[in-house]
């Protein structure tokens, strides 16, 4: 007879529970235990919202582009007021990099909670490592109902109703039609607006980004200041208010300024006209106005010392000092007008008939030196100086710029005549014939100019001596000063 072998029942009962517990727990964590994850932390402004009014728990989904990643692996409280979400990341969602953001979005209505949305960055951005932190900056939620029901009191609600009012009452009375004649006129406004837009873009791709923190900045500071701001918006509605009660006015004011523009242009021609010295004494006065801050600068050391004169414990004893000199310039200013009377007529006479003569130019023809009269009695004076220095195998030659009369000294006869010490070939001006009338009592500056240009005399020469070889010899030798 064959015996059958016992059979192990609860063996293979507890074979059974523990591959169902191993099941269970591993359909509930979703991994193997003690296997690491990569988890990052994301903070979050609120965390009452978080930990009270929203459903994201552990567990909750985190997706990219639709798709799970992975799932939310604790939340917790951050620092200050914050919530710290920790996100378990599959390495299908791998990398998230720096730049990356973190929404909490709603779930489909079938699905329920919410779930977090990622976004995981550019990829030019560096990895955020293990454990690492997408701050609140790059962080948002959801906005709750009751958020919506709290931000809705009942003074909200009243302005709601009176904005809303006053809309109705706006497109009743002329509105309505204001914004159906203005859609002729929309597609070129639309056009403007998108360009405009684009230029809000920037030209870099960070330039955007820097525009919305600047403006968080300025609506953190509004935020701050709230009081002062809901004043401000009191007073304005006071205003709106004040002019809608003037509509009548304001439409009249708007008229006339409509007729000030069209006839604007007419008259800032002419203002423009009138300006016109203006303008030439503005750029007249550049040229020193450019130059004024060095002199201004080196007037400074000057201008201290003249304030620490005049300063209050100085004034006495500079006036003291300054009595005796101002009580002799007193005795003086008597003598000074006859002084001036005597002065002021050569002054004027240099000034009108002197100087101009002396800048002036004599026409001498081909002998013409083409300096003027101050030069040329210089170079006269020069020549005189260095006659001694002046000698060559003929003697001494001096050149005179003025006239030696109509006497001449001749060496030889006939045509040794020729060869003498001076020569008169005439004067300029011509001599009057008759003397003209002095008069000592009139002035200077009414008598005309001489004229350089008048024609010169022609001179007629006479011989008054003949040398002979003895007496030219003498008075060579006694040039050369021999003994």
């Amino acid at each position: 007879m064959r015996h059958r072998r016992p059979q192990h029942h609860f063996r293979n009962g507890l074979i059974a529970l523990a591959i169902a517990a191993i099941v269970v727990f591993l359909g509930f964590e979703k991994g193997i235990p003690g296997r690491h994850h990569y988890t990052v932390d994301a903070v979050f402004a609120d965390a009452s919202n978080l930990l009270v009014g929203s459903s994201v728990h552990p567990g909750s989904p985190v997706r990219i582009a639709g798709v799970n990643v992975g799932e939310v692996a604790g939340i917790g409280k951050g620092p200050g007021g914050t919530a710290l979400i920790g996100l378990r990341i599959d390495d299908a969602g791998r990398p998230i990099h720096r730049d990356a953001t973190a929404r909490i979005r709603p779930r489909l209505f079938l699905e329920g909670n919410f779930f977090v949305d990622l976004s995981p960055g550019s990829p030019s951005a560096p990895d955020i490592p293990d454990g690492g932190t997408i701050p609140v900056t790059q962080t948002a939620q959801p906005v709750q109902l009751y958020q919506v029901l709290d931000a809705f009191n009942s003074s909200t609600r009243d302005d709601l109703r009176g904005v809303v009012k006053e809309l109705a009452s706006a497109l009743d009375h002329g509105g309505a039609q204001g914004i159906r004649s203005s859609y002729p006129v929309a597609p070129g406004a639309f056009t403007d607006v998108a360009l405009a837009s684009q230029a809000t873009l920037g030209t870099q791709p960070p330039d955007l980004s820097r525009l919305v923190d600047s403006a968080g900045r300025v609506s953190a500071a509004l935020a701050s200041h709230d009081q002062q701001l809901g004043d401000l918006v009191g007073t304005f509605d006071r205003d709106v208010t004040a002019l809608a009660s003037r509509r009548q006015e304001l439409a009249r004011s708007l008229a006339g300024l409509d007729a000030l523009e069209q006839g604007a242009p007419p008259q800032l021609r002419a203002v423009d006209a009138t300006t016109g010295p203006l303008r030439q004494f503005v750029r007249a006065a550049r040229p020193a106005l450019e130059q004024a801050p060095p002199v201004l600068d080196a007037s400074l050391p000057f201008l201290r010392r003249v304030a620490q004169l005049v300063a209050p414990g100085a004034v006495p004893a500079l006036v003291a000092d300054l009595g005796p000199t101002i009580h002799s310039l007193a005795q003086l200013e008597p003598k000074l007008d006859e002084l001036f009377g005597l002065v002021a007529p050569v002054t004027a006479c240099v000034r009108t008939h002197a100087l101009p003569v002396l800048d002036s130019k004599l026409d001498d023809g081909a002998l013409s030196s083409h300096q003027t009269v101050w030069e040329e009695f210089l170079h006269a004076a020069t020549g005189l100086a260095s006659s001694s220095q002046n000698f060559d195998g003929n003697g001494f030659t001096t050149r005179f710029s003025f006239g030696l009369g109509p006497d001449v000294v001749s060496s030889g006869q006939g045509e040794q005549q020729t060869f003498a010490f001076g020569r008169y070939v005439g004067s300029r001006p011509t001599k009057p014939a008759q003397r003209p009338p002095f008069n000592p009592r009139a002035a200077c500056e009414s008598q005309p100019l001489p004229n350089l240009s008048a024609p010169a005399h022609q001179a007629t020469t006479r011989t008054v001596a003949h040398l002979d070889r003895d007496q030219l010899a003498a008075v060579a030798k006694a040039l050369l000063g021999a003994k």
